[in-house]
């Protein structure tokens, strides 16, 4: 019993230390802006000025948690990501879901949008710079959106493996003033190949290069190489395997 509590007090502090860089890296992002994302097309006139709902746990932080957040340690890594992708899936109808139930009003956490209005849910998801965006408006009764959005950002780190479905789940978190999951930013690497994903090769003529796995002849044949990694395993429109 002595250990377990050792274990939550030491998971509590690291998590309150993270909350903490959080704050602090979302004042300094901020200030910086990110001119790169002006290209929002209908949205970009004042999405700068929003881009304080952006922040990125830092990754060895986020590792060092990995191994107590992710769950049971006798499951692989691939089936630990799996299960974090499905619960961020479910999570992101939960929240969409929510801007439209009047039973959910009067809570006590994220921003007076997700707590006392109805709301719809846009997002754009660019994946040649691996970045996913939530716009939250206001909207009526009927569901017309009203007034400018709240704006949530999901980045992918450099050298992991880019999941629109995480991005999602971050990123309407964000715009809605809600906590993000520790295991959505520690999830683990893929260590397998599936249809659907998208891998590139780790060196020789063609590094670098986006090579899509369409059939199961595809992924069989990728599972053979030790030159190949998976670095987008979204398989939008791709059935669970």
């Amino acid at each position: 019993m002595t250990e377990n509590n050792g274990s939550n007090g030491i998971l509590e502090m690291m998590a309150e230390e993270i909350a903490q860089l959080n704050r602090r890296l979302r004042k300094v992002e901020a200030a910086q802006g990110y001119a790169e994302m002006g290209e929002l097309a209908e949205d970009g006139e004042y999405i700068a000025e929003l881009y304080e709902n952006e922040y990125v746990i830092p990754k060895t932080m986020a590792e060092s948690l990995s191994g107590i957040s992710n769950g049971d340690s006798r499951k692989s890594p691939q089936e630990r990501r799996d299960e974090i992708v499905e619960r961020a899936k479910a999570d992101v109808r939960e929240m969409e879901e929510r801007g439209s139930d009047t039973t959910e009003f009067n809570g006590t956490v994220g921003t007076e949008t997700y707590r006392e209005h109805f709301y719809v849910v846009k997002f754009e998801v660019n994946v040649k710079k691996r970045v996913v965006t939530a716009l939250v408006r206001r909207s009526s009764i009927a569901g017309r959106p009203i007034g400018q959005p709240e704006v949530g950002i999901a980045k992918c780190a450099p050298g992991d493996c880019f999941n629109a479905h995480l991005g999602r789940a971050i990123a309407l978190r964000r715009a809605l003033g809600l906590d993000v999951p520790v295991e959505y930013v520690s999830v683990p690497q893929p260590t397998e190949v599936r249809v659907g994903d998208v891998v590139t090769l780790k060196d020789g003529i063609l590094r670098g290069t986006r090579l899509k796995i369409h059939d199961q002849s595809d992924a069989t044949l990728a599972r053979a190489r030790t030159d190949l990694y998976v670095i987008d395993d979204s398989r939008e429109g791709v059935s669970a395997p």
